[in-house]
């Protein structure tokens, strides 16, 4: 829902010729914040959570979410914010995006894969979605600041 409103929020703006960066910046906030709290209490609470619910084994699982936290709470701030990409035109630079994580992705899961020790895996996936995330938020404000409009004012949706 916040997806949908936020595209048409940024199309607003970037056709009234005025700055979707300050929008952007609040919405960013405000996602934070939704993150932060189911966040914080899982990165303190999920091994004795999973071991009380779940059993003494299970306790591991909650030690790998721990890890995966973070990267799980950027992605939510920064998937909901990148139908944006579409309000300002740039929906190349939005593919070269997926098609660089996509390789990252399988390139470090296979040199993740070759150890043994599930932590580093975990640790190596967390790392690359907080690296690769990271550097989408970064192009989203490129994009914003740099939208592709047509010689008529509006906003058009090719790369």
């Amino acid at each position: 829902a916040v997806s949908r409103v936020n595209i048409k929020k940024v199309a607003e703006l970037i056709h009234e010729k005025r700055d979707p960066i300050p929008y952007i910046r609040t919405i960013t906030l405000t996602l934070l914040l939704i993150a932060a709290v189911p966040t914080a209490l899982l990165m303190v609470a999920a091994p004795q959570m999973f071991e009380y619910l779940f059993g003494e084994r299970w306790r591991v699982a909650g030690d790998l979410l721990v890890i995966l936290m973070p990267a799980l709470a950027l992605q939510f701030v920064v998937s909901t914010l990148s139908l944006a990409f579409v309000a300002v035109g740039h929906l190349r630079l939005q593919a070269f995006w997926q098609v660089l994580s996509f390789s990252v992705t399988v390139l470090v899961f296979y040199l993740a894969s070759l150890g043994s020790d599930l932590h580093r895996f975990f640790w190596a996936f967390s790392l690359k979605d907080i690296a690769l995330y990271a550097l989408y938020y970064a192009l989203l404000v490129y994009a914003l600041k740099h939208p592709k409009t047509a010689s008529n004012g509006k906003t058009t949706c090719r790369s």
